[in-house]
């Protein structure tokens, strides 16, 4: 096995597994594991499996080319965590002009020394070999153990020592059924009619009107929305927040809401819970697809050389997307559309179904939040501006004009579905983001809040509610539970 691990360039092929392994797990929950045998996967492993038999078997005289292969591979997949680590710690390097001369003079310099040497290196070979073993068995492990639907709940082992938490079960307490409604992005009437002079007093009074209590100036506590809707749902701030909101921040923020507080707490009570959502709560699986974002394959390739650089620079040198990848955009759009009308289909159907136990119901709506699908009549705008009027005040305008017939038209649903007490809950996890002054960034906060309690009494809840409080307000409302209310404070997230 020794002579093996120090002839065989085997560090070829376990460049390209680790690449995919470290990918599944830095964007696990947008990627699945079975997601190493869609095209793309299939052909990164696939031409490292040549490169390895090229110089394992087909070329063995120079095999020691094998390490400027290797080189290469790195440069090719591993060319944003390269670029990101010279933007820390090296930032002299960190510019493309510098940054590519430079890498390509390192391959250079390591070609003319391959060139030169008659050495088989096999104590190198042997090395590179058994680290990227330990690494790839590294990723598999994160894979499997941190990452794993069945030991998600990593607050669990706490549950038992925490005394709010057991304050909130209650077996003699009455069990309302709960729906939480998000509209993502949607900004507070406030902020409505401060830059756009738009008065949406119209929805305010008409929630009101159905005993809704409508707070005028509540606010999240943060601007992005896994940390927003993750930091309400385990009532409480995060310990860490990220330097900049991009994909893999998006896909850390959503692993932080799967293991959630709210769900063992209504678990614990003996609730039914129904995850209408494309984001995953503890062990409950969405119903939907987050298909939004970006596809797998583009997803996969977001950190390789061409794909970053065309991200970064592209721009400057006319380097637009390619064709198949624009209509894979507008594709996933449509999809996600799709999904709008769906979702408020589901939530109404829902609605109307019977239910002896308590039922926990959640529900998330791209919406107003882009892309501007539609106008404020609710007729479908052309795909051709759906990317383009990203920002658009405008366009985000008139979305949200439509979607609050969707916000009224539940509001009287699921009040009047109700065979059981039941919570409802219409909220944004974060205001309009399309401020591009940095003295408005406090607007992106400023959001909807309206909620309807069965007894219609409100007492406890304040005009400028954040939502990090809302389950505490709920749970010590009608669980009897004592569980302290949180600093209304807000945490911004560059984006």
């Amino acid at each position: 096995m020794k002579k093996f691990f120090s002839e065989q360039p085997l560090f070829i092929l376990l460049v390209a597994l680790f690449y995919l392994f470290s990918t599944l797990n830095a964007y696990f929950n947008l990627l699945l594991w079975s997601d190493l045998f869609i095209p793309t996967s299939l052909t990164i492993i696939g031409i490292h499996t040549a490169l390895y038999l090229l110089f394992g078997y087909l070329w063995p005289r120079q095999r020691k080319f094998a390490l400027l292969a290797l080189y290469a591979s790195v440069v090719y997949l591993f060319f944003g965590s390269i670029l990101d680590f010279f933007k820390r710690y090296l930032p002299i390097l960190s510019t493309y002009t510098y940054l590519l001369p430079f890498l390509l003079i390192i391959g250079a310099i390591i070609f003319w020394l391959l060139r030169r040497s008659k050495h088989p290196f096999h104590n190198l070979f042997l090395y590179l070999n058994i680290l990227l073993v330990i690494f790839n068995i590294n990723e598999i492990g994160k894979g499997i153990i941190v990452n794993s639907s069945t030991l998600s709940n990593r607050f669990g082992p706490n549950y038992s020592k925490d005394a709010d938490f057991q304050s909130a079960i209650c077996d003699t307490c009455q069990h309302p059924d709960i729906y939480m409604v998000v509209f993502d992005g949607y900004s507070a009437s406030r902020t409505l009619k401060d830059f756009w002079g738009y008065d949406n007093s119209g929805l305010d009074s008409f929630l009101r009107q159905q005993h809704f209590f409508v707070a005028g100036h509540a606010r999240s506590n943060y601007n992005f929305t896994p940390y927003s809707l993750g930091s309400m749902l385990n009532m409480d701030f995060h310990a860490s927040v990220p330097n900049m909101a991009d994909i893999p921040e998006f896909s850390e923020g959503i692993a932080r809401m799967r293991p959630n507080k709210v769900m063992e707490v209504l678990r614990q009570n003996k609730y039914e819970i129904i995850n209408q959502s494309f984001f995953p709560l503890s062990e409950e699986k969405p119903a939907l697809n987050m298909t939004y974002l970006a596809g797998k394959e583009r997803t996969i390739l977001s950190q390789t050389l061409p794909k970053r650089t065309r991200t970064d620079i592209g721009w400057n040198f006319g380097w637009y997307k390619p064709e198949d990848e624009v209509k894979e955009e507008y594709s996933l759009a449509a999809q996600q559309r799709e999904q709008i009308g769906q979702n408020y289909s589901a939530i109404k159907a829902i609605s109307g179904q019977a239910n002896q136990t308590p039922r926990f119901v959640f529900t998330h709506f791209l919406f107003p939040h882009d892309p501007y699908f539609y106008d404020s009549t609710g007729r479908l705008t052309p795909d051709s501006i759906w990317f383009k009027s990203q920002g658009s005040m405008h366009n985000y305008l008139s979305q949200l004009k439509y979607a609050n017939t969707y916000i009224k038209d539940l509001a009287v649903r699921l009040k009047r579905d109700a065979a059981r007490p039941r919570i409802i809950l219409l909220i944004s996890d974060h205001g309009y983001r399309g401020f591009r002054k940095e003295e408005l960034r406090s607007f992106e906060f400023n959001n909807l809040f309206a909620v309807y309690f069965p007894d219609e009494e409100y007492s406890t809840l304040s005009d400028s509610v954040t939502a990090i409080n809302t389950f505490p307000l709920l749970f010590n409302k009608y669980f009897h539970a004592r569980i302290p209310l949180k600093k209304d404070s807000t945490v911004y997230i560059p984006h």
